[in-house]
Order: structure tokens, then sequence, then C-alpha cells
């Protein structure tokens, strides 16, 4: 059996000692490093939401109000307006619920007043033209 001597085994806790600390060190560092990678993400994430948010809510009022004109592009438009919202509703809730609540609930209040007005009140218009 190879027993080591106490020398031996002192020097080898020494030095395993010495390479925990140095992990340790290493692994402090690395997790400030990520922590700093976290936050610049998630700022550069949050500006990709909301731009992007923006961009579907313009398509999305476009689409609804030039929607009796060109209705194979305003419905395309209208679709990828949509589609977009929900991309961007979906960055917004990954990189700040907070945020995500108040863009989510202004994007939704906007659409639905513009398709409140643009399907509900110009209707109402047309059909009171028309009554002698």
């Amino acid at each position: 059996m190879n027993m080591l001597s106490a020398t031996d085994r002192t020097a080898r806790m020494d030095e395993y000692s010495e390479k925990r600390t140095e992990y340790r060190n290493w692994e402090t560092n690395h997790e400030a490093m990520e922590a700093d990678f976290k936050k610049m993400t998630d700022k550069q994430g949050l500006t990709v939401a909301m731009i992007s948010m923006l961009i579907a809510v313009v398509l999305v009022a476009v689409s609804l109000w030039y929607s009796g004109r060109l209705q194979v592009i305003t419905e395309g438009m209208l679709l990828g307006g949509i589609f977009t919202l929900i991309y961007s509703l979906g960055w917004c809730f990954v990189r700040a619920q907070n945020i995500a609540v108040l863009a989510t609930g202004i994007s939704l209040v906007v659409t639905i007043v513009i398709g409140y007005r643009k399907f509900v009140l110009q209707p109402e218009k047309a059909v009171k033209a028309e009554i002698p």
C-alpha cells in the first residue's frame, strides 16, 4: 500500500488549497463578467423589443386604417404586424416583465381604438349616410 508521508500530505494539501483558491477567484471573476454581459444583453433586448413593438403597432394601425382600399396588402400588413407584436411582447416579457405589462397595455389599447374606429364607427356613419 502506498502511503504518503506527513510532509507529502501537507504539501499536497497546500497545493490543493492554492488551486482551490485560484479556482474560486476565477469563478468570482467569471460570475461578475457574466452579470455585466447579462445587463448589456437585457438592455439591448429590451431596446429591440420596444422598437419592434412600435413598428408592429404602426403596421397594425396602418393596415386597419387602410383596410378598405388594398385588401390583400393591408391584410398582409395586419398579419405581419400581429406576428411582430407577438414577437416583441415575448421579448419584453423575457427581458423586463414590468415594462412588458405597460407596453402590452399601450399596444393593445392603440390597436383596439383604431380597430373600433375603423370597423364600428365608420360602418355606423355609412349606414346613417344611406338612410334618407
